[in-house]
């Protein structure tokens, strides 16, 4: 449990005072909630090299994906509400690495394009930010792989149960 961080280290030790039965099952969700947080946090600080969150990021690989999007398209796309894309839209376009104009086609609808510069940005960033990903994998033999991807399948309809 080294890899814990402190904060999940003192829960557990706190729960292993109060029901010593539970601590192991505990100690389960508080290892992945320790990994998730640090995953987030490197991938955080790597991509805020570039100015980006994960958030514009995903916004900058939807558009070389797909060319142009609407904010509404951009938003389902990223499980978000529309007024969540929106600022993230403004601050993208801010840093010209999008443009916002007028559909030709409908006029009321706005279309939603790379820049050169977020062209250029996304498509050197992308290879290098999934192969990290990646990388986090590595050392996990294809069992393994699939084990886990089961056992938190698993944890994630427990807790959907749960709701």
């Amino acid at each position: 449990m080294i890899n814990l961080e402190k904060k999940y280290l003192t829960l557990i030790d706190l729960v292993k005072h109060q029901d010593p039965h539970h601590a192991k099952k505990i100690a389960i969700c508080l290892h992945v909630l320790s990994a998730a947080n640090r995953i987030d946090k490197s991938c955080a600080d790597k991509l805020s090299h570039y100015n980006l969150s994960e958030g514009r990021f995903l916004i900058l690989a939807l558009l070389m994906q797909y060319d142009h999007l609407s904010p509404l398209e951009i938003a389902h796309h990223c499980g978000v509400t529309k007024a969540t894309i929106s600022a993230l839209l403004q601050s993208l376009i801010k840093d010209q690495f999008i443009n916002k104009a007028l559909d030709p086609q409908d006029g009321r609808k706005q279309i939603i394009t790379l820049t050169k510069t977020g062209r250029q940005l996304i498509s050197q960033l992308f290879s290098i930010h999934t192969k990290w990903i990646e990388q986090l994998t590595d050392n996990f033999s294809q069992g393994e792989a699939e084990q886990l991807t089961q056992l938190l399948t698993k944890l994630l309809n427990n807790l959907r149960d749960k709701e």
